[in-house]
């Protein structure tokens, strides 16, 4: 069975109804994080791709932070009990399509089944956006720019996937830093629960092992 909040009861109650209220309910976030680690490795013979190394740990972090997995469903909170990725990819037309991929807590099997689908993505992908679900995060991926903010095209209505942008990697002297935007819709989600998804999604940079 589906679960969802008790509005009665949830301590967040009076701001979602606030928020609600609101045209743009979205705040953004813009960071830069440490990706040292998981770039030297990716560059080492046989290593992992780079970013579907970051997409994973992004989701683990994501899906560790319960308010990144809550969603709105009419009147009422849909929490998700897990939640994968939809990313855009960049077509060998240069043209770009939604990917999807499915979250799993075994980096090698979450990279086998993404290294298939952006193989498809990449030569084949159809641009289907899949509007119906939303156990999503939504990301986008801009290699080419090391931004300092991103605002993003809104649906509007009851949209509540959050956003995550990753954007250029870039030395800053001996340490490898990358942009990332997380958008998110502040009837469900406060800064605080944003902050907290980010130092977990950064520690997971700087710890992670594959080995």
């Amino acid at each position: 069975m589906p679960e969802y909040l008790d509005l009665e009861t949830w301590n967040r109650r009076d701001h979602f109804r606030y928020f609600r209220e609101y045209a743009k309910p979205f705040f953004n976030v813009s960071t830069h994080i440490d990706v040292t680690k998981v770039f030297d490795r990716s560059r080492r013979t046989g290593g992992p791709s780079f970013f579907l190394t970051t997409l994973y740990l992004s989701l683990k972090s994501a899906n560790a932070v319960k308010q990144l997995r809550y969603r709105i469903r009419g009147d009422r909170v849909r929490v998700h009990d897990v939640i994968h990725a939809r990313s855009t990819v960049l077509r060998d037309d240069e043209t770009f399509c939604f990917a999807h991929f499915d979250y799993s807590p075994d980096f090698p099997r979450f990279q086998d089944q993404a290294l298939k689908v952006l193989g498809v993505a990449r030569t084949g992908g159809i641009f289907e956006p899949r509007r119906s679900q939303d156990d999503l995060i939504h990301y986008t991926i801009i290699p080419w720019i090391s931004f300092s903010g991103v605002s993003h095209p809104l649906r509007g209505g009851e949209d509540s996937i959050p956003k995550i942008v990753f954007g250029k990697h870039y030395a800053e002297g001996s340490t490898r830093m990358m942009p990332v935007a997380v958008e998110v819709n502040h009837a469900l989600v406060d800064a605080l629960h944003v902050g907290r998804f980010l130092d977990r999604f950064q520690d997971e940079l700087a710890t992670a092992s594959f080995d």
